[in-house]
């Protein structure tokens, strides 16, 4: 289950954040992978993007195709470092586990539990 936007500051397994700038089709192709491993591993998450003021339309992809995600969109590229921190900040307590992932990756399901498991002892009981 993913936590949309309007559902507030409920604690989900996993908080995810990603930092784009200018990427749009890379974005709609990691969301695209984060989102069916998330719904096939069962996670329950929080999806952040933060856009370092793209100029290629990746806050609007974002928020047509993908409203389960939160979308902060800077007005200019803070860089990747601070944009993570940003995020961070409101993230604080709002998730067992978080993940700085860069848009440019393809999620795989059974990832995000290797990111929610407390040892690696638990994967060998897990749904992968």
């Amino acid at each position: 289950m993913l936590v949309t936007p309007s559902q507030g500051a409920a604690v989900s397994d996993l908080t995810v954040i990603v930092v784009s700038w200018n990427v749009s089709e890379l974005l709609d192709r990691c969301l695209c992978s984060l989102h069916e491993a998330l719904e096939r591993d069962g996670l329950q998450a929080r999806v952040w993007v933060v856009d370092n003021g793209s100029s290629d339309g990746s806050v609007d992809m974002v928020r047509s195709r993908h409203p389960w995600v939160h979308v902060e969109a800077l007005p200019e590229n803070v860089g990747y470092v601070r944009a993570n921190n940003l995020a961070l900040a409101h993230l604080q307590g709002q998730g067992r586990a978080h993940w700085l992932l860069n848009p440019d990756t393809i999620v795989y399901p059974g990832t995000c539990l290797l990111y929610t498991s407390p040892s690696p002892r638990d994967l060998s009981t897990s749904r992968m």
